[in-house]
């Protein structure tokens, strides 16, 4: 059982309201009734305010209706972490909304690169993290009441029953770690929640205060498939365009080489699939 907390957290920069659970139906519906529940409404919060704001994070270990991008189900079988993260942003935010689903993705890139052993993570755009070229994380964000919303979904351990139904290859943490750290789940989970909470609200405050653009060009250098030949889809499976993929620009949109011209995509309009050889 993960422990809930109302203290600031050791490696935090902020005082977090933490709510741990075995089962929820979504983490990301526990964060949006604590965000609507605040004594005071965020939206009379004083312009750039971060300080007399709550962070919130609820922790789960099961989910019955989890749901990723574009209210997609989200397969929540034991084994895996499923963590939804409140983060208050300030009316002064000088970067676009959607740039922050980019910057949570290298924060969670930054977690797993600290506990594995001889590997890397790869992100595909705009926030699916990639090991040895399977899923490991995904990662949704929404926006209500002047706060965003970060949900997460990690594979750590094999679920018993291998119940995750997916299209694609699936990876896990605990195959890429050392089995010594591993071996207390608890523990292992409670590092993971400590770790992910430092590192998402260090990236969190400096885009908040830097914007997008010290974040584009390590983007850029773990993005998945890039120089690669891909589809972009359409959420009903449907192919919009297909091309090489060049980069992202300055708002985080994936910059798609279709047969000699180069075009910008945004994360809500389409999805990248690798084209078959």
């Amino acid at each position: 059982m993960l422990r809930s907390t109302h203290c600031v957290n050791a490696c935090a920069l902020h005082a977090w309201d933490v709510r741990a659970f075995d089962e929820v139906t979504s983490t990301n519906l526990v964060v949006k009734d604590l965000i609507r529940s605040c004594s005071v409404p965020c939206q009379e919060k004083q312009a750039g305010a971060l300080e007399d704001r709550p962070y919130f994070a609820a922790i789960s270990l099961r989910q019955t209706g989890g749901y990723g991008r574009q209210g997609r189900s989200w397969s929540s079988p034991s084994g895996g972490l499923y963590a939804s993260f409140g983060l208050p942003v300030p009316r002064t935010l000088i970067s676009p909304l959607p740039t922050m689903s980019l910057v949570c993705s290298l924060a969670v890139k930054d977690v797993l690169d600290d506990l594995m052993v001889d590997r890397t993570c790869a992100i595909k755009w705009p926030n699916d993290i990639m090991v040895e070229g399977g899923k490991i994380c995904g990662i949704s964000l929404e926006s209500i009441n002047a706060y965003l919303c970060v949900g997460i979904g990690l594979n750590v351990f094999h679920p018993e029953d291998d119940s995750i139904q997916s299209s694609y290859s699936v990876r896990y943490v605990s195959d890429y770690v050392d089995q010594a750290l591993a071996a207390n789940r608890q523990l292992f989970f409670e590092q993971l929640v400590r770790n992910l909470i430092a590192r998402l609200e260090e990236a969190f405050d400096q885009w908040c205060h830097e914007g997008f653009e010290p974040f584009k060009s390590r983007f850029e250098s773990c993005i998945a498939y890039r120089g690669s030949s891909v589809d972009l889809e359409l959420i009903d499976g449907s192919t919009l365009v297909s091309g090489t993929i060049q980069g992202i620009d300055t708002e985080g949109r994936l910059r798609i080489d279709c047969a000699g011209e180069v075009r910008s995509f945004a994360s809500g309009e389409v999805h990248l699939k690798k084209r078959a050889i």
